[in-house]
């Protein structure tokens, strides 16, 4: 681990990729696919359990937002080895059974879906307890551990945060927002339903939160984004407002609500890093915004205005924080405080400014959950959701951080909103790269490397 940090700390230094205009070629070319599972769309929020060895997934089935009968959504139960989905439940004949995350906890599955409830059940699809809820849970529960007695959040778009005993369901605490309009015990739900499906399900906290202990009582807290370009932290223990502001400094702070603020560093080294971005003066640079543990900025760092947004996820390592960006990453190094870009893909991914919010988000990168070593060196996978340049299709870039090349550009057999996964899925002693596109499908590629090579873990 030592050596490979060492390593890592030498390599990001200031500079462009080295581009060099590439056809971007099918995945299965170079990595071979080991198995396919039809499991319908899943987003970005869409987390990874695992329990038994098997692999758990939500689903949205064929279409997003349910308006009609979808039969192809809830949780599927995956066999890593070869792709035959073992269970599928939670995808029932009425209601919008669109599940993102799971979240694993002992030998307990806990699930949202967009038909406002909260489930706990076990592997095999049995229900444990069943919570109507204010409205949809757009992401994953949020483990809270404290002590003896660890508790599970769950958040609905209307604008409720709610901690529980997973064990029996039992409320411990619930936050709403000073904007919440969902239901609450006591009223028709069935009014409810049908006005937060089919006409209005609010944004209020849809985004994964970012997790810390801001206030250092030895529990995580957690820190949303909200569609009032709004930053909340909410104390883990108790569900009281820690703090929130909105766009206070100077600039106008970009706020992704479906994205999970970048939270980095520990005690009085957490750093909360925000976009802001320029719209009215070409002449006045994006810069990233350094907030502490209070909410309080500390930093700011400009950077060039080509580098164009962040991503919606990042890898987060011991010494480093690797960002992706429209065309390329930015590294930052904790022990410096200091931000790097590696940057020029921007030839084949350009930002899509004023091109509107949902081609914009069509346009947000995601990374990989590890680094690996490919061609002698380390690197990192970024899924490019969409190739606006050749045939819409999503796209892998495998940057090495230490030669700054993209080293290979590969196209997904379709588009993809999918946190790519890197891991032996299928145990046969190489690396595999997990990912789901818009075609239905799960695709395990085979890397064709040694699973025990040169990495580090998030």
């Amino acid at each position: 681990m030592k050596v490979v940090i060492s390593i890592l700390s030498s390599i990001f230094l200031i500079g462009n990729v080295q581009n060099t205009k590439v056809n971007p070629i099918p995945i299965e070319n170079t990595f071979p696919i080991n198995w396919v599972a039809d499991i319908g769309n899943t987003t970005y929020r869409s987390d990874v359990a695992h329990l038994n060895e098997k692999l758990i997934i939500g689903s949205n089935g064929e279409n997003y937002r349910d308006f009609y009968l979808d039969e192809g959504n809830g949780v599927y139960v995956i066999n890593p080895l070869n792709g035959k989905i073992e269970t599928q439940f939670l995808n029932e004949e009425y209601g919008d059974m669109d599940v993102n995350g799971v979240l694993k906890y002992g030998d307990k599955l806990f699930i949202g879906n967009d038909n406002d409830e909260f489930i706990c059940a076990d592997i095999t699809g049995n229900i444990i307890y069943r919570l109507p809820v204010s409205g949809d849970i757009e992401h994953s529960p949020i483990l809270i551990k404290n002590g003896k007695q660890n508790t599970i959040v769950y958040a609905t778009e209307s604008g409720e945060i709610t901690s529980i005993l997973p064990e029996t369901g039992e409320k411990i605490w619930t936050y709403f927002h000073k904007y919440f309009k969902g239901w609450k015990p006591g009223d028709n739900r069935f009014i409810f339903q049908v006005k937060t499906t089919y006409i209005n399900s609010g944004q209020l906290f849809f985004g994964k939160p970012g997790v810390a202990d801001l206030n250092k009582d030895g529990v995580l807290d957690l820190v949303y984004y909200t569609n009032w370009d709004e930053t909340i932290a909410i104390n883990g223990k108790t569900g009281t407002k820690l703090w929130s502001h909105k766009k206070a400094e100077k600039s106008n702070v970009h706020i992704n609500y479906r994205r999970t603020p970048i939270i980095t560093g520990q005690g009085d080294d957490i750093r909360i890093i925000k976009f802001a971005q320029k719209y009215s003066d070409e002449s006045e640079p994006n810069k990233l915004m350094f907030y502490n543990r209070k909410g309080i900025l500390i930093q700011e760092t400009p950077f060039k205005r080509a580098i164009g947004y962040l991503g919606l996820n990042t890898l987060d390592l011991q010494d480093q924080l690797i960002i992706p960006l429209n065309n390329g990453v930015a590294v930052y190094t904790k022990s410096t405080r200091k931000v790097d870009f590696i940057t020029g893909l921007n030839k084949m991914y350009p930002c899509s400014y004023g091109s509107g919010f949902t081609n914009r988000l069509h346009s947000d990168p995601l990374i990989a959950n590890r680094t690996f070593e490919y061609a002698g060196e380390a690197c990192v996978i970024v899924l490019h959701q969409t190739d606006y340049n050749t045939d819409y299709k999503a796209a892998i870039s495998i940057i090495g951080l230490k030669s700054r090349k993209r080293l290979k550009f590969l196209h997904l057999p379709e588009t993809s909103e999918f946190k790519p996964l890197i891991k032996d899925f299928n145990k046969d002693g190489k690396l595999d790269l997990l990912v789901n596109c818009r075609d239905g499908k799960l695709y395990c590629f085979d890397l064709k490397i040694a699973a025990n090579n040169l990495t580090i873990n998030q």
